[in-house]
């Protein structure tokens, strides 16, 4: 399987477990745990946590987080474009096959 084939079924994955798979890759990027750059990053959590529970962050919705992200590190939309897209497929899938009289589920389609 090649990457880009791999990215496509990464991207069938919840939410949940695509957030839990990119973690996992990004781990495997650090071969070196940098203890100084470790604490300061806790701390700033630590900090920005106490921010929001005490109300006074400024928050703004995942999409927009995303979207600046996204402009920032110069990403097209095409990945955003492909998920989309991907849903949408899937979506029409279990529509025709919940009516087809193949005797398919839409369960059996998207079960590899």
């Amino acid at each position: 399987m090649d990457a880009r084939q791999l990215l496509i079924e990464a991207l069938r994955l919840s939410e949940e477990e695509r957030a839990a798979l990119a973690g996992e890759l990004i781990q495997s990027l650090e071969s070196e745990v940098d203890a100084d750059a470790e604490a300061a990053w806790s701390a700033e959590i630590r900090t920005r946590l106490d921010r929001v529970d005490a109300g006074t962050a400024t928050t703004i919705p995942w999409s927009e987080a995303r979207r600046r992200i996204h402009a920032a590190a110069g990403v097209t939309r095409e990945l955003e474009y492909l998920e989309e897209a991907l849903q949408e497929v899937e979506a029409a899938a279990r529509w025709y096959a919940e009516r087809s009289v193949t005797g398919y589920h839409a369960s059996e389609l998207f079960s590899a």
